[in-house]
């Protein structure tokens, strides 16, 4: 093992005195040169601010700003956080990716963002009761049964569509 205090060029020879089973062998010379370790700016971001999230298992708070050297590094966020009262629930990251985590290989500074969304419950009761209603959203269509209570996640400017049963729904 050979440790290096200070930048410069070195230059390193090897040998193996040889034993009963192996000859003596001296290596070529190698030429070592130690510079300054390469860092890049890495941020990560979040909407809302304010969570806690892991990078390669070392715990960070958004907004982050940090140094790190070039390669691969996880980024791990979590799938819900409670903020002031509000469940959020990561929905996806700035390129669309939606697994909260994330491999990245950093090759010059970087700066990234997640997104979160709150969810809500929405309280559904129609008079007289309608048989059937269905809902679709960024996340499929589901169909439920009045009255009910059911939880939807909100990101930023989601629409639901909502539509009852024709044979028994008279107005909103």
């Amino acid at each position: 093992q050979v440790t290096f205090d200070k930048t410069g060029i070195y230059n390193l020879q090897t040998s193996f005195p040889g034993d009963a089973t192996y000859k003596a062998v001296n290596s070529d010379i190698i030429q070592v040169t130690v510079g300054p370790i390469i860092t890049y700016d890495f941020t990560v971001l979040s909407a809302p601010s304010g969570i806690q999230f892991g990078v390669d298992g070392v715990t960070r708070t958004t907004p982050w700003t940090g140094q790190l050297t070039p390669g691969e590094h996880i980024i791990t966020m979590p799938t819900t956080v409670l903020i002031a009262g509000t469940s959020y629930y990561f929905y996806q990251w700035d390129d669309g990716s939606t697994n909260p985590t994330k491999i990245i290989n950093l090759v010059g500074s970087l700066t990234i963002s997640a997104k979160y969304s709150a969810r809500y419950a929405v309280l559904l009761d129609s008079n007289p009761q309608v048989k059937r209603i269905t809902i679709t959203g960024p996340l499929g269509t589901i169909t439920i049964y009045t009255p009910t209570t059911l939880q939807l996640q909100q990101f930023n400017g989601t629409q639901y569509t909502i539509e009852a049963d024709p044979n028994r729904f008279e107005s909103w």
